[in-house]
C-alpha cells in the first residue's frame, strides 16, 4: 500500500500530537507524584520538628520538676511510711515544709503551662508523655470522688493558683516567656504568715492534720506512686536520683487510674 504525501502528513502530525498529549500527560502524572511527595517530606520535617521541639521543651524543664517530684514524693514516702507514729498536728518543720514542696511543684507546672501555653506541641512526643503524667499528678490532688473522702484535695484552679503565687517573678529577664524559678523556703515562710498567701494552702494543710481511715485510700500514696512514675519518664536511667525512689505500698490502681469524677477546673 502506497502512502500518499498527504497521508503521510497527516501520520506524522498525529504521531507528533499522541507525543505531545502523552508528553503533557506524563509530566502531570510527576508532576502530581512530585507535589505528593514534597508535600508529605514538609509533613514529615514539620513532625519532625515539632518532636524536636517538643524533645528541647521537656529537657528544658527536666531538671526542676525532677528536683520538685523527687523532694515531694520523698516526703511523702517518709511520712506516710510511718503512719502508725507520725503526726501532722502541731509540727513547725514536716508541715510548713510539706507545704512548701507542694507549692514547689506545682510552681514548677504552671512555668512549664506558661511556656506551652501558645505552642502547638502540647500533643507532641515527649511533651505529650510528660502532660500525661503531670496530668495524672494533678487529678490525684484535685479528685473528690467516692474513692477519697478526706480534706487532702486542691482543685485544678486551686494549683494554678499555688503556682502562681510560688513563682520568682524577680529572676525573669526581659523578653522571657514566663519566670525560671520558684521562691525558695526561707522566702516561703515569711509568706505563710500572709493571710493572701497562706489561705490557698489552708484546706490541704487543715486535711493533712486530720489522716483517712486506715481502711479509706489515701491519696497521698497514690501521689507518691505516680511522682515516682514521673521520675522513671524524667530519669528513667536513674542517673539522677539513683537511690529513694521506693513506691509506698496500697493505692496502686488509683494512681495508675485516677478517679473520673474530679474537679476538672
Amino acid at each position: 500500500m502506497v502512502i500518499t504525501p498527504a497521508e503521510a502528513s497527516i501520520v506524522v502530525a498525529a504521531t507528533s500530537l499522541f507525543g505531545v498529549v502523552f508528553s503533557l500527560g506524563w509530566n502531570a502524572v510527576q508532576q502530581r507524584r512530585l507535589t505528593e511527595l514534597n508535600s508529605h517530606l514538609a509533613e514529615k520535617q514539620e513532625a519532625d520538628s515539632k518532636a524536636a521541639q517538643a524533645a528541647r521543651l521537656v529537657a528544658k524543664f527536666r531538671d526542676p520538676l525532677l528536683e520538685s517530684a523527687f523532694d515531694l514524693q520523698s516526703r511523702l514516702y517518709n511520712t506516710l511510711s510511718k503512719r502508725n507514729t507520725f503526726t501532722w498536728s502541731n509540727d513547725s518543720y514536716y508541715l510548713p515544709s510539706t507545704l512548701f514542696l507542694v507549692g514547689q511543684f506545682f510552681g514548677w507546672v504552671e512555668i512549664l503551662r506558661r511556656n506551652m501555653l501558645y505552642s502547638d506541641i502540647a500533643d507532641v512526643g515527649e511533651a505529650k508523655q510528660l502532660l500525661v503524667r503531670l496530668r495524672k499528678i494533678q487529678s490525684l490532688f484535685s479528685a473528690t470522688s467516692s474513692d477519697y473522702r478526706d480534706q487532702r484535695y486542691i482543685f485544678r484552679v486551686e494549683q494554678r493558683a499555688i503556682g502562681e503565687i510560688m513563682i520568682d517573678d524577680s529572676v525573669a529577664g526581659e523578653g522571657d516567656i514566663a519566670p525560671r524559678t520558684t521562691i525558695g523556703y526561707a522566702t516561703f515562710r515569711c509568706r505563710l504568715d500572709d493571710d493572701q498567701f497562706s489561705r490557698w494552702f489552708s484546706r490541704f494543710e487543715a486535711g493533712l492534720k486530720t489522716p483517712p481511715p486506715p481502711d479509706k485510700p489515701d491519696r497521698l500514696r497514690a501521689i507518691q506512686i505516680a511522682l515516682i512514675d514521673l521520675l522513671d519518664f524524667l530519669d528513667s536511667e536513674q542517673e539522677r536520683f539513683p537511690d529513694y525512689r521506693d513506691r509506698l505500698p496500697g493505692d496502686t490502681e488509683l494512681a495508675a487510674n485516677p478517679p473520673h469524677h474530679s474537679d476538672t477546673a
